[in-house]
């Protein structure tokens, strides 16, 4: 992230400060900032767990309306060799711009009333999912070699693959 003389919206700096005034974590002073055109509030924080003592780094971007809370942490005698890999990375939040990632569907549960009695395999077959056969048979609470009745309603998952 690069400093910006632009302000951040009050809302960025809202949730850095709620984040800081969190009971257990001391935090550092917040850094405005701007990162791919976007306000940023980041700021470096300390904290207690029982087993040991934690820095981090949180980043709060606003983008689109929202404001997003990115957190990197880890144990106090490791915080050199992660300072770095955390900045870069909350440095990355950026629009998505690629058009093949942005073609992707989540994947999704479709329910699909049988017409038939079939076999779970013949099913899969007819009724193609983004899953294994396993895995539509651990949805559907069924063992991978089961008849379906008629009227069954059953799960399959359908959705776009990654790019």
């Amino acid at each position: 992230m690069r400093a910006s003389s632009a302000k951040p919206c009050s809302c960025t700096r809202t949730a850095a400060r709620a984040f800081a005034t969190q009971e257990g974590i001391q935090a550092g002073a917040s850094r405005p900032a701007t990162s791919h055109g976007l306000r940023t509030v980041a700021l470096n924080f300390a904290a207690a767990t029982e087993q040991t003592q934690l820095r981090g780094l949180a980043t709060f971007i606003e983008y689109g309306g929202n404001v997003y809370q990115l957190l990197g942490y880890t144990a106090e005698a490791d915080w050199a060799g992660y300072q770095g890999a955390f900045t870069a990375a909350h440095a990355s939040f950026q629009e998505l711009t690629d058009p093949a990632a942005l073609r992707v569907q989540p994947l999704k549960l479709s329910i699909v009333p049988l017409d038939a009695a079939m076999t779970l395999q013949r099913f899969h077959q007819r009724y193609p999912s983004q899953v294994s056969l396993d895995e539509v048979a651990r949805l559907n609470g069924v063992d991978p070699a089961a008849t379906l009745a008629r009227g069954t309603l059953v799960k399959r998952v359908v959705g776009g693959p990654l790019p």
